[in-house]
């Protein structure tokens, strides 16, 4: 089972036409109530959001086309998960990175390409929270494509806390196949392939 998303584009695979488009759409979830006043009560579900990634490939070989194919075949499916690395570098504000456990001291980050004047770290939770000065080092890769950075503490923080992070990077998170099917689409001997992926959220995003 493929333990990265085989992007054709970003791992320089051929292309007549080296064309992708990446949709991404960021969600949380929110339950809202109704009084018959038409009064609302809110109430918020997630500490962090979930992705919904949308990549359609235009005009991919069909030996790159079957890199994903075989992904999709590999991973059953919407039931295996992998890692997705986005292509571009930006801001992204208030990523998860850990839960504390009391002994633990390094943590990767999701992140690749960053540098520690690019990051702040957090504890506490998205609300309730306090930014890390000190106490921590940069643990940056030389030449990083694929291994995540990470953040390395000098003493282990207390346990049962969420540390988090903002950024200027590439942004790293767990995916799944968001359905059981796919779709290919031939002209000629080149094919076109949307592939949709959805973030795999863990138990610690949930409030409860």
């Amino acid at each position: 089972m493929y333990d990265i998303f085989p992007d054709p584009v970003a791992s320089g695979f051929d292309v007549i036409i080296p064309e992708r488009t990446i949709t991404v759409v960021t969600e949380y979830a929110t339950e809202i109530s109704e009084f018959r006043t038409g009064a609302e009560r809110r109430y918020r579900k997630w500490l962090f959001p979930r992705r919904k990634i949308q990549l359609r490939y235009i005009h991919l070989l069909p030996q790159k086309q079957q890199e994903i194919i075989k992904a999709f075949q590999e991973s059953y499916g919407s039931w295996g998960e992998f890692w997705y690395h986005f292509p571009h570098k930006k801001w992204w504000y208030k990523e998860f990175i850990a839960y504390t456990d009391g002994s633990t001291t390094t943590f990767n980050l999701p992140c690749l390409g960053c540098s520690k004047t690019d990051l702040k770290v957090y504890i506490g939770s998205p609300t309730n929270y306090e930014e890390l000065r000190v106490n921590w080092d940069f643990g940056f890769i030389s030449g990083n494509n694929i291994i995540p950075d990470r953040i390395v503490f000098q003493s282990p923080l207390a346990g049962g806390q969420i540390l988090f992070c903002d950024f200027y990077g590439r942004l790293r998170i767990k995916v799944r196949f968001a359905e059981d099917n796919l779709t290919e689409t031939w002209e000629a001997s080149l094919s076109t392939v949307p592939v949709n992926l959805v973030e795999v959220k863990r138990c610690y995003d949930w409030i409860s």
